[in-house]
């Protein structure tokens, strides 16, 4: 950490170091706030105004006095803060409500254009080419920001469809080779020979495949109007390029009502094909959270996990178990807290309390 202050005992770099540029012009910071954290826009104002102004300074102050409001429900459920990516910017963030130091990661999610229309999300819907009309945004870009960065992970809306992103990764190539990239996609798409030249460039770290389900009629309904199959072909092509490139593949799971039942079988996919598994939560839009549904129901599928995963699942799954026991009345979230501790014997109370790394061996690369 470049002050060399000590931190509180709960704290995240995010918000000194990470800038969200999203479609609609809007600044955000952290992918679990996600789009309705908005900071700045950059219409009004420039990145450097941003980046200290008001709002990103009272969100410092969250962390450094140890009074985290907006980020309190988060860090809870899903030990956000302790991610891999997060933790690698620790030793160079300038920890003060006015940082000193430049952007550390970009996540340049500047266009909406995406060949999917999940119903989880609303990218899709949102605009294409609003940096274009920014005067001097691509030359700032290539000498201000990219060269002062550790990290970039392109997400929104799909990022190997765009033009831009490429153009980026000439930029990076240029002025930060050592620029470490972390990729979210939907692999609806071929990694053709000229996706692959540009690869070539750059320092790849992750690609992270958003998949949810490996039931073909389920993913037709969570990510319309995609295939499996293209999905699945695509994992196999990145399989073969990652002995090229040597990064990591990590298969995204969020959990939701449509597939609550089908988590064994995704963490078996990933097991049988050496992929690193992320299960995560749907907390909102309400009607797919499985939070929603009825006491019977998510008894339901409590009692399924308990009976039919093993420890090493439960413990993967652990944002997904706490986040479910903690729609239940406090009587039953002490039952149920128990009788995961009595599965995983005390596993699971240990990593949600401190976010450990006890992860599996096959998990052993993935987020914790």
């Amino acid at each position: 950490m470049k002050n060399g202050k000590s931190l509180p005992k709960v704290f995240c770099p995010v918000p000194f170091a990470s800038l969200i540029l999203n479609p609609n012009g809007h600044v955000g910071s952290c992918r679990e706030l996600g789009i309705g954290h908005v900071l700045g826009n950059i219409h009004e104002n420039t990145i450097e105004e941003i980046w200290n102004n008001k709002k990103f300074r009272d969100w410092r102050l969250e962390f450094l006095t140890g009074n985290i409001v907006t980020c309190k429900e988060y860090i809870n459920h899903n030990s956000c803060n302790k991610l891999h990516s997060n933790l690698d910017l620790l030793p160079y963030i300038d920890a003060s409500e006015v940082v000193k130091t430049p952007i550390l990661r970009l996540s340049p999610d500047i266009n909406g254009f995406c060949n999917l229309q999940c119903p989880f999300c609303n990218i899709w819907a949102m605009p294409n080419h609003e940096y274009d009309k920014i005067d001097g945004f691509w030359e700032h870009l290539k000498k201000h920001i990219i060269p002062n960065l550790i990290q970039i992970d392109p997400l929104a809306g799909e990022p190997f469809l765009q033009p831009d992103l490429y153009k980026i990764i000439n930029l990076a190539a240029d002025s930060n080779p050592a620029l470490s990239w972390r990729f979210t996609t939907n692999a609806q798409w071929s990694l053709s020979e000229s996706i692959k030249s540009h690869l070539r460039k750059i320092k790849i770290n992750r690609i992270s495949v958003s998949l949810d389900t490996v039931d073909p009629k389920t993913y037709e309904s969570i990510r319309a109007p995609g295939k499996l199959g293209n999905a699945l072909k695509t994992i196999d092509d990145l399989k073969l390029f990652q002995k090229e490139k040597d990064f990591h593949l990590e298969i995204n799971f969020s959990i939701q009502r449509e597939n609550a039942f089908q988590i064994i079988e995704m963490l078996n996919f990933c097991e049988e094909n050496n992929l690193f598994p992320f299960v995560q939560y749907v907390y909102s839009p309400e009607n797919l959270s499985p939070s929603t549904l009825g006491l019977a129901q998510r008894k339901k599928i409590l009692k399924y996990y308990f009976s039919k995963m093993s420890q090493r699942e439960l413990l993967i799954s652990h944002r997904v178990l706490r986040a479910l026991v903690e729609t239940f009345p406090n009587n039953l979230q002490i039952k149920y807290f128990k009788m995961l501790d009595l599965l995983t014997e005390g596993k699971f109370s240990r990593l949600i309390t401190a976010a450990s790394s006890i992860v599996p061996s096959f998990e052993k690369n993935s987020e914790v």
